[in-house]
Formats: structure tokens, C-alpha cells, sequence
């Protein structure tokens, strides 16, 4: 991802350090005012535009436009893509983001991930059945991609099948026991089912 010249990778994650610094103390016009200088230049130009598009959205600044527009500018960019799938999904554009997949599909090599982001759209779409289709489909592609697991027991938890919910985020933490969310949700899973 980084650029093969030692100096560029250097100035790239100098840049990138500094980009997250400020985001983590929500020092966001900083951190867009930091990418906008680095834009243009020939590094890295779609990690900073996503970087961008991130720190813009936090700030109120996102709309479907703003999203298409970063989208059309890195089609090829799988991070990027699917920063705006969530994104629409966050702003309860169900239908976009689903639109959005279908191209994903077009122009990605299908994978666990894609299959996972799917199915995270027909859950906020109401079309459980489907849901639970595509999060089998991307564990059988790649059972060690825990956020399937995830989400797979995030439908359940909306079911209210909570013994269900705490297997699937048991399996999620055994793949990666340091996701936090995946700790909380096993946590209400349990009380839940007391």
C-alpha cells in the first residue's frame, strides 16, 4: 500500500500518524487540513482521500454525493468502498448501500468480507433469511474472519435467539479476542438470556 521509495513511505505514515493523532483527540479540522496539503501529491493519493472522506464525514460533511464522489474518484480501492457502504448504512440509506454492494460484487473478487457487508445490509433492511444466508456464505469462504461471526450473532441478538447470539460471538472471540464490541455484545447475550 505504502510507496516502494523509503523517503515516501516515511512521509506517508508521518502523515498518516499525525492524521489519527489528531482524530483520536477529535481534532478533526486539523487532521482534514493535513490531508488536503498532501492530497495532490503523487503518494498515496487514495489513502488520503479516504482518510479524508472519513475525517469529513465525522464532521457533519458527508451526503450521498460526498460519498459517490470518493467512491467514482478510487473505484478499484477496496478500504475506501467499503468505508461507504457503512456510511450509507449510518445514514440509513439501506437501498444505496445495497446498490453500493452490487457494484463491490462487480469489481471485487467475492470474499468473506463482501458477504459479510452484505449481509449487514439485508439485517438493516429487515431481510433476515437473506441475512443469515450471506454470513453462512462468508464463513464458508473464510471461517477465521471473526467479524461474520459478529454480525452473525447481531442478528440473532435482534431475534432474541440470545443463546444462539452468545455461540456466534463466542466463535468471533476465539478468532480475535481483542475486539471489544464482540465482549460487550457476548456480555448482554448472556444477560439477556437470564
Amino acid at each position: 500500500m505504502f510507496s516502494t521509495s523509503k523517503s515516501g513511505e516515511q512521509e506517508t505514515r508521518s502523515i498518516l500518524e499525525r492524521v489519527l493523532t489528531f482524530r483520536k483527540k477529535g481534532e478533526y479540522s486539523k487532521a482534514e487540513s493535513l490531508l488536503l496539503d498532501h492530497i495532490d501529491t503523487e503518494l498515496e493519493q487514495e489513502v488520503y482521500s479516504h482518510q479524508l472522506m472519513l475525517v469529513q464525514f465525522v464532521q457533519g460533511k458527508g451526503s450521498i454525493e460526498f460519498l459517490n464522489s470518493y467512491a467514482d474518484r478510487f473505484p478499484n480501492y477496496f478500504p475506501l468502498q467499503r468505508d461507504v457502504v457503512a456510511m450509507l448504512l449510518e445514514m440509513g440509506e439501506f437501498q444505496k448501500a445495497q446498490e453500493k454492494m452490487v457494484k463491490n460484487f462487480e469489481v471485487f473478487e467475492e470474499s468473506a468480507e463482501l458477504w459479510t457487508d452484505y449481509g449487514v445490509i439485508f439485517r438493516h433492511m429487515g431481510h433476515r433469511n437473506k441475512a443469515e444466508i450471506y454470513f453462512q456464505r462468508a464463513i464458508s469462504m473464510n471461517s477465521k474472519y471473526s467479524n461474520s461471526w459478529f454480525n452473525w450473532g447481531n442478528l440473532y441478538m435482534d431475534e432474541g435467539r440470545y443463546a444462539q447470539a452468545e455461540q456466534m460471538y463466542l466463535r468471533a472471540i476465539r478468532i480475535d479476542d481483542k475486539n471489544l464490541e464482540t465482549w460487550i455484545q457476548l456480555i448482554y447475550s448472556a444477560i439477556a438470556r437470564e
